[in-house]
């Protein structure tokens, strides 16, 4: 992970900077993939005026969710908040001018224009800034890989995945500051979760276009899934991936199926090991079937509609699975 790499690096860098006399210190190496080949690759260390506190435990391990490149790509990117004029920085201004505090990659009309702007490796997640207007040098950026759900049109379906009201987890809060050379600056990280809630667009907010979101006034650093009473809410069609602290911790999803159905859990094909069991809403245990087919395990049960039940998962400290 390139943000654990950066954490470890610090230390030498700061050193360096005795001697460098200048704003960054680069270390270049070389290294051998199957004894064939040399390859040179040179990490730019930029020495900041901040310490960014919690950026190693961000996930960058799944494709399209590297938080630490979006989060790098809305500060410094020439679209992002320390490029004067910036794609970024316009938008803020127009919410600003229309009462609003908060500019999000859900934005109806805005959101194929950041589909764009960004790159593959963060086009698995959503973002939001929140800029107070009574902080004026800070702000607050959230991402999450959580899919919120598609905007729906004067009250017709529930475009919500997350039902409103219910917390979206995991949300990581990063804290912007903006420095005393002007440029703004992630100091630090930290997961949460938040309520669902409906984005406010640019004219009628969520009158006539509900747009998932979350509400960033209610978000909250912590971790839920560590019992029935603060399961993760999850949804049919939802894949995601379980972050556990140790191989022998267990975390709960809850899933409220709309219509009676036969619900699937598949199991990542390197997470076969992993063990899945599931429970009814009274806590008692549900009858599964369990497969194994190419090396891809799946634990199926019948669900009743509208009715909860409890997934519990654990055998790794990261588990990838779908829930169909």
């Amino acid at each position: 992970m390139k943000c654990k790499i950066l954490t470890k690096f610090l230390a030498i860098a700061s050193l360096g900077v005795l001697f460098a006399g200048g704003v960054g210190v680069y270390a270049t190496w070389t290294y051998a993939t199957g004894g064939v080949a040399e390859h040179a690759q040179e990490l730019a260390i930029k020495l900041s005026e901040f310490e960014w506190k919690g950026s190693e435990e961000l996930p960058d391990d799944v494709q399209g969710e590297d938080h630490y490149e979006l989060i790098n790509q809305v500060i410094n990117s020439e679209y992002g908040l320390n490029t004067e004029g910036s794609y970024l920085n316009d938008q803020i201004d127009s919410r600003e001018n229309r009462n609003r505090d908060t500019f999000g990659s859900v934005d109806l009309y805005d959101g194929s224009d950041i589909e764009n702007l960004f790159d593959l490796n963060t086009s698995g997640l959503t973002f939001l800034l929140h800029f107070p207007e009574n902080t004026p040098n800070e702000q607050y950026l959230f991402t999450t890989s959580v899919e919120l759900g598609e905007t729906g049109w004067l009250g017709w379906g529930s475009p919500a995945n997350i039902p409103i009201g219910e917390y979206v987890y995991v949300i990581y809060r990063t804290k912007l500051v903006l420095s005393d050379t002007g440029k703004w600056e992630a100091v630090e990280t930290k997961p949460g979760y938040a309520k669902s809630a409906y984005y406010e667009n640019d004219w009628l907010g969520s009158v006539a276009a509900q747009t998932p979101c979350f509400d960033p006034d209610t978000w909250q650093e912590g971790k839920r899934g560590t019992g029935f009473s603060n399961a993760i809410y999850a949804f049919v069609g939802q894949t995601t991936s379980a972050y556990l602290d140790s191989d022998t911790e267990k975390t709960y999803y809850k899933v409220v199926p709309s219509s009676r159905r036969t619900v699937t859990i598949t199991l990542g094909e390197n997470d076969g090991h992993c063990s899945v069991n599931v429970y009814k809403a009274n806590q008692a245990t549900q009858n599964v079937t369990t497969s194994t087919t190419n090396g891809i395990k799946t634990v199926s049960f019948t669900a009743s509609a509208n009715a909860t039940y409890y997934i519990e998962l654990s055998g790794d400290k990261s588990i990838a699975f779908t829930i169909s």
